[in-house]
């Protein structure tokens, strides 16, 4: 096991509230300033915080974090969501889930204590593992406490970059991961298996009954009409 990675704090947004019991924080990678990364924080109906997507974040942000509720779980959703994944489950001290195809992979960087199909079930999420994806990679959705609103949080299923400016934005935008809703590119070339099945599979989470936003972790949150980039999204495959 990697061991060796301290608790590396990049600039990062403040706290950002999205429904009664979801927020987040966006920041950047500490080797890869130009592409900025997103943490979600959900507070299960137990009171326990679950964290999709690991990012370090500074002492002020980590105290406001732990007057939310009681941190409990880490969700790694990915191989390339992996970078700060051992500092982060040690300080929280996490109980850490992933996918089950991935997870001797995950074992190498941080311990896991179970696969998705272990993860403690609660009223207020739902795990949906795509369709046609290799890794397993899932969509986390995450409902109000009245249940009223869903929100969906996305590891690379779907990103919400704007194109950018410079060489950076040129490269960025030439690699596909820029330019409004879309499979992120590595997901899409790498580890996509059946993209029929993925493209049916995103349709149908369009279709969540109350979906309020879709939550990416790399772009902007999406609140307008989220059902239609979740479809648009899945049009581009």
């Amino acid at each position: 096991m990697t061991t060796s990675r301290p608790w590396i704090v990049a600039p990062h947004t403040p706290l950002e509230t999205l429904d009664e019991n979801l927020w987040s924080v966006e920041g950047t990678f500490p080797e890869r300033p130009m592409i900025r990364r997103r943490m979600h924080i959900a507070r299960l109906s137990t009171g326990a915080l679950l964290f999709h997507n690991a990012v370090p974040v500074d002492d002020a942000t980590l105290e406001q974090i732990g007057r939310l509720g009681q941190p409990r779980y880490l969700v790694i959703p990915a191989p390339s969501h992996m970078l700060d994944v051992y500092p982060f489950r040690l300080r929280l001290k996490l109980e850490a889930y992933c996918p089950k195809a991935i997870i001797d992979t995950v074992r190498e960087r941080v311990e896991v204590t179970g696969t998705y199909q272990q993860f403690p079930p609660d009223p207020l999420l739902v795990i949906h593992q795509l369709d046609g994806v290799s890794t397993q990679e899932a969509v986390l959705e995450v409902r109000s406490p009245d249940r009223s609103r869903a929100h969906l949080l996305m590891c690379d299923a779907v990103l919400n970059m704007p194109n950018g400016q410079g060489l950076s934005g040129l490269m960025l935008r030439l690699l596909g991961f820029t330019g409004g809703p879309r499979v992120g590119p590595v997901l899409k070339w790498r580890y996509v298996k059946d993209r029929k099945a993925l493209r049916a599979h995103l349709e149908r989470l369009a279709g969540i009954p109350g979906l309020t936003s879709v939550v990416p972790s790399h772009g902007a949150v999406i609140r307008t009409a989220p059902g239609e980039a979740v479809r648009e999204a899945a049009s581009r495959l």
